[in-house]
């Protein structure tokens, strides 16, 4: 009596390590309880009745008898114990069944508006190609999904703040069965860049990046969680460039800046991971930047119409005795204006544009003779070496 006394203590305390329910009672000493965990829980339970045969007594005869007793938690638990003694037995285990271990991917996982979403469903102890597979998306069952061998599926994301559910029910063909579950959110990313890099004040397009230049990029996400917007602010940003896997991170890490390399024509891949705080989604976005060769053009320049941006200047016929002014144009130079050199020349003969704009040229050809004259324009970086000089030609006529 004792001895089931102790027991009773001993399964008593497994139970309020692991706040287990009773199902129902078996004997005046113990109740039946139903399994509950995992591995921590047989490990536990095991010490426990090992540490109680010691404290119980030392001779054969009581160890037996205590392990005779330990049979009252044989129909639920298994229990391997063994002593430095010659006696040692095994209680014999009934654990309920596990299912087989099973689980569906989703690329991508956070798919944007109206993207294709490859789903497989993943079940490592069954073999894929004779399991029948029974999918349900949305709460509808897709017969034309399922089968045998039909372990892949496709779906199509639909706005952002909805998703996409997906359950799976798989039949090997000794009649073991997983199910799976998984929800699959829709959100959006958007990259976007721009480049320090200079332009004409007239022109409307994109500021690209050239040798040496300082490169922003500034991640949009858009993501939706239980119906609300999550803020920009509140999400994980991680940053990647090139083979540096964490170049910056940081709740609220929105943007980042990167110089790019001297090489022309380098590209640099630019990418980053998006995650709310409790990781419920994750989204990824990528860009590469690639380095233009910065350009100049000229055009011609009126002090009552401005630049004649429509077209660059090649070829122009001008009468004799009349004033003609040029202004010079750059394109993705990563330098300050000040920065830049500019060299004019009129056949041959070096002049200059006024020193607060050297870029501009105003020509008074009274003192040219009336024939053909080349103009040519020298730009050059006065910092950055990797930057070559560029040369424009136009061909003047005078009448």
């Amino acid at each position: 009596m004792m001895y089931r006394t102790h027991l009773k203590n001993t399964l008593s305390a497994v139970i309020a390590q692991f706040r287990l329910q009773p199902i129902r009672p078996s004997s005046p000493y113990i109740h039946i309880y139903a399994f509950v965990g995992s591995h921590r829980f047989r490990t536990k339970l095991s010490d426990f009745a090992t540490k109680s045969i010691f404290e119980m007594g030392s001779t054969h005869g009581r160890k037996r008898d205590i392990l005779m007793n330990m049979r009252f938690l044989g129909f639920f638990f298994g229990i391997v114990i063994s002593a430095s003694a010659p006696l040692s037995a095994f209680a014999q285990v009934s654990f309920p069944s596990l299912e087989p271990p099973a689980s569906i991917t989703a690329v991508p996982s956070s798919p944007a508006p109206g993207e294709a979403v490859s789903l497989q469903a993943v079940t490592p102890v069954f073999d894929k190609d004779t399991t029948f597979y029974e999918w349900t998306i949305n709460g509808k069952f897709r017969a034309d999904l399922s089968g045998r061998g039909k372990y892949s599926a496709e779906a199509t994301a639909g706005a952002v703040g909805s998703s996409i559910t997906v359950s799976v029910r798989a039949t090997a063909s000794d009649k073991s069965v997983a199910t799976m579950s998984s929800t699959i959110r829709v959100s959006a990313l958007a990259l976007v860049w721009s480049a320090d890099t200079s332009l004409p004040p007239w022109y409307t397009g994109k500021a690209l990046a050239s040798p040496g230049s300082t490169v922003t990029v500034v991640a949009i996400p858009e993501i939706v969680i239980a119906g609300k917007t999550v803020d920009p602010k509140n999400l994980v940003y991680q940053w990647g460039l090139g083979d540096e896997k964490k170049y910056a991170t940081g709740v609220g890490k929105q943007s980042i800046q990167i110089k790019t390399s001297q090489t022309p024509q380098a590209s640099h891949w630019v990418r980053v991971t998006v995650e709310d705080i409790g990781r419920t989604v994750k989204k990824e976005g990528a860009i590469f930047i690639t380095n233009r060769d910065p350009s100049v053009s000229v055009y011609r320049f009126s002090s009552v119409g401005g630049t004649e941006y429509r077209s660059a200047e090649t070829l122009t016929q001008i009468t004799k005795g009349e004033a003609l002014t040029f202004v010079a144009e750059t394109y993705y130079f990563p330098d300050k204006k000040s920065d830049i050199l500019y060299r004019w020349d009129i056949g041959g003969l070096k002049v200059s544009g006024s020193p607060e704009n050297p870029h501009i040229l105003t020509i008074q050809t009274e003192a040219l003779p009336a024939a053909s004259t080349l103009i040519s324009l020298f730009v050059s970086s006065v910092k950055n070496a990797s930057i070559a000089p560029i040369t424009k030609t136009i061909s003047l006529f005078i009448r």
